[in-house]
């Protein structure tokens, strides 16, 4: 499943200068890679955490594992109006069973 955010003044993350949004979401982009990488799988809260969009029920169980998705990266769509559209790469909708269990442990 794929999701597009709008990334637009109503994010607190945004800002009038377009080249600090493509900085911005660059190092969220970076960091978000770095956590996949790290941990083995990423939440779509994480995403929704880093630019400040509210959680949702969605968002606590959908996500990617670093073993389906071995980069995390955007594709970004800029309009003329400086909204940006984040298109984030296809991700599973449940993958509570990625993390281990504590019995694993």
């Amino acid at each position: 499943m794929r999701k597009t955010i709008i990334f637009d003044e109503n994010s607190p993350r945004w800002n009038k200068n377009e080249l600090i949004n493509g900085a911005t979401l660059a190092a969220y982009e970076c960091r978000l890679n770095d956590w996949l990488q790290m941990y083995g799988c990423l939440l779509l809260r994480d995403v929704y955490e880093c630019l400040g969009i509210p959680i949702t029920k969605e968002s606590i169980v959908a996500g990617w594992r670093s073993s389906s998705v071995p980069r995390f990266a955007f594709e970004l769509h800029s309009k003329s109006n400086g909204v940006i559209e984040v298109v984030l790469p296809d991700m599973e909708t449940d993958i509570r069973y990625a993390f281990p269990s504590e019995k694993e442990s």
